[in-house]
């Protein structure tokens, strides 16, 4: 018998291998309009909503470089993103087809809460044939503040029609995981380009190498 009834599934980074593609377009993107690049910086924005991004980078470099050099670093990481989207280049990452033919084989309900927009969502999923896994997807649009707020898990849960603790979380991200524990629902962790702190271990119900492994936990 299962220990829980449905899965909420973040994309990026969990699903597909994104995030480094993330970093290394904003990289680009700040070299070709002469804005300063931090990796530890753009990190903490892994997982996270666009508008805290766009409101952080505008705090950050407006004084010194002036609103217009912000905007066209933004817009030009959105330009190379969607090349990248475009490309068909983004692959799954290890053991998410295994877990999703697990949980349809025992009746498990899985549902996308990604803080991405709607449009990547869908094309993502489309074009890695996983949109008819998921029984509904859960974005940005949907909700008022993006992870680590815990608005999108808690609708996500209300989607699946099951108890919180019913329901387990699967997230790459320090946001998302702090979301998870906002909406007190149980989470693992699989790190990708964010490794676990002490605090998010604590806060993780496991913390595993891959995908693969969470079938041991469900």
């Amino acid at each position: 018998m299962t220990k829980f009834k449905g899965i909420i599934f973040d994309m990026d980074g969990l699903m597909l291998d994104t995030e480094g593609m993330y970093g290394a377009t904003s990289e680009k993107a700040a070299a070709l309009v002469g804005l300063p690049y931090s990796d530890a910086f753009e990190r903490q924005f892994t997982g996270a909503g666009f508008d805290l991004r766009q409101r952080k980078y505008h705090e950050a470099y407006d004084e010194e470089l002036g609103a217009d050099v912000v905007d066209a670093f933004l817009a030009k990481c959105d330009e190379l993103v969607q090349v990248e989207f475009n490309s068909g280049n983004i692959d799954k990452k290890e053991g998410l087809d295994n877990l999703l033919a697990y949980a349809q084989n025992h009746d498990i309900q899985c549902i996308v809460a990604s803080s991405n927009n709607r449009d990547a969502v869908e094309n993502l999923l489309d074009a890695n044939q996983l949109t008819d896994k998921f029984v509904d997807i859960v974005t940005s649009a949907d909700v008022d503040i993006a992870k680590p707020n815990p608005a999108i898990f808690n609708l996500a849960q209300q989607k699946l029609g099951f108890q919180k603790e019913e329901v387990l979380v699967l997230e790459d991200s320090k946001n998302g995981i702090l979301a998870a524990k906002n909406a007190n629902i149980p989470v693992i962790m699989i790190p990708d380009v964010i490794q676990p702190t002490a605090e998010l271990r604590d806060i993780s119900h496991a913390v595993l190498p891959s995908l693969n492994h969470v079938i041991d936990y469900i």
